[in-house]
């Protein structure tokens, strides 16, 4: 991905990458100062040869935005689309995109909106309010600090990428030049979501691969997405293995569990046909099934897994216990598929290769297709070193998650630079996660029940490393509470 600063200063944290990934995004160049002097030129337009199209303005250029936000307006008044995703990164000014993106959504020309930020919160506690807010989706962004990115999912059928990038174009076209910290628009075409997500395991033949979801309590379209990623991998198991497959994989709302229930007997009085329920917390993820019965998720994915062979993996990123010792296999599998797996993991981190973290509030799910018996990842490296400390303040309450990440931002060099992100479960702040991924290592910072502590945790492959990070880190934060 491209180079995350972590935060900045009016508090908004960057956040690991999305599933809808921009080809070149890997190859992001490293974000600048954010009152760098940038080029004399307020919009530029191109398109890739993958065909989505790129526009550049400045963050700082209030009017450039306005008028950006007004061809955004004007393009959703005209046109249908799945869903709208909307990268922030400042909540003052790109909360018109919001806003022209929920009068579209009012209107019906959109049946969904996903938010691919932190900066999203705010900018609705702020008063910018949707109508219809179960079709509000919160996610991670891919874009490099500073940056927007706009994305339409478009239906079969609709108009040309490049008319309607042309269009945003065209209105911020004669906006000043202005210098400050640079934004990206990136207006990337796909098909139907749905269509999307099945070419994406369509394959002729099981193969690596690993397809990532985002999606939170409010439900909508991470749930169809969802729904058609697992639908159509077990469809492919079922095609290979010619198993039977439990057929609970369809189209819901995703209420809360503690309305799993009610909604249990309305399965039962013919209302539901069953489907998946997903709430921001592992322990409330589950499926009402077309008995009527709750059935926790991870039950479900496990009686998947034993009628398709697909091994299932669960992990709770908040143990660390997982990171050393290897995946246990679940009862009454066969060991001859043990190379497909299924990992399913919330509030915290997943690791293996090419795949970033998943956080709080968010729900993670790869699938990963193999040939059978293949070991196709391992996401239990080596971790010999795990280092804890709790340092309590001498200054009364804690500083804020928020605060003491900038504060980490502004000393990284003396911890090595590490990339410095946080956890957060629906707008309250539970903690910060370091890595330093050229090391191995991580770190994370959490708050203590009260609030009067912090407890850090370092993990890291070689113990020397890891110690020297240990150190340094909890120095600097006992430093920064007085000690």
């Amino acid at each position: 991905m491209g180079s995350y600063r972590g935060f900045r200063s009016d508090g908004i944290a960057d956040m690991p990458s999305s599933p809808y990934l921009c080809p070149g995004d890997e190859q992001s160049p490293p974000v600048g100062p954010r009152r760098s002097r940038m080029p004399k030129q307020i919009l530029t337009g191109d398109f890739s040869p993958e065909g989505y199209f790129v526009l550049e303005a400045f963050a700082d250029a209030s009017e450039a935005i306005a008028r950006v936000a007004r061809g955004f307006a004007q393009v959703l008044a005209e046109m249908d689309c799945d869903a709208v995703v909307l990268a922030f990164d400042h909540t003052k000014d790109w909360s018109r995109f919001l806003a022209a993106a929920g009068e579209a959504l009012t209107a019906g020309k959109t049946r969904g909106i996903v938010l691919e930020s932190p900066a999203a919160l705010p900018v609705v506690a702020h008063g910018c309010r949707l109508s219809g807010a179960g079709a509000l989706h919160f996610c991670s962004s891919p874009l490099a600090s500073r940056c927007v990115g706009i994305r339409f999912l478009l239906p079969d059928g609709s108009p040309a990428p490049e008319s309607v990038a042309e269009k945003i174009q065209r209105a911020a076209s004669d906006a000043p030049a202005t210098s400050g910290g640079a934004s990206l628009i990136r207006a990337e075409f796909l098909p139907s979501y749905m269509e999307w997500a099945r070419k994406l395991v369509g394959a002729s033949s099981l193969r690596k691969m690993h397809l990532r979801l985002l999606v939170d309590a409010c439900g909508g379209l991470g749930d169809r997405v969802l729904e058609a990623l697992l639908g159509a991998a077990l469809d492919r198991l079922h095609t290979i293995y010619g198993l039977p497959l439990p057929n609970f994989f369809h189209r819901t709302p995703i209420p809360m569990p503690k309305e799993a229930h009610e909604l249990g007997a309305q399965v039962q009085r013919g209302r539901w046909s069953g489907g998946i329920l997903l709430s921001g917390d592992a322990s409330g993820l589950g499926l009402v099934d077309r008995n009527g019965d709750w059935v926790p998720l991870v039950a479900a994915l496990r009686r998947v897994a034993e009628e398709t062979g697909l091994v299932l993996e669960c992990l709770d990123p908040l143990d660390s216990s997982w990171l050393r010792s290897p995946p246990r296999q679940p009862e009454g599998i066969s060991s001859e598929f043990d190379g497909s797996r299924v990992v399913l993991g919330s509030r915290g981190r997943l690791r293996w290769p090419g795949l970033a973290p998943a956080w709080d509030g968010l729900l993670s799910v790869g699938i990963l297709l193999g040939q059978a018996g293949s070991r196709i990842f391992d996401p239990c490296p080596d971790v010999p070193f795990e280092a804890q400390e709790i340092i309590r303040s001498d200054r009364g309450p804690l500083p804020s998650a928020l605060e003491i990440a900038e504060d980490l931002e502004i000393g990284a060099a003396k911890l090595d630079a590490p990339t410095v992100r946080t956890s957060a479960y629906l707008g309250q702040t539970r903690g910060l996660y370091l890595s330093w991924n050229d090391r191995n290592a991580w770190a994370s910072v959490e708050w203590g029940e009260g609030q009067e502590a912090l407890l850090v945790r370092v993990l890291g492959s070689e113990r020397e490393t890891a110690q020297r990070i240990s150190t340094s880190l909890t120095s600097f934060l006992a430093a920064r509470l007085g000690h």
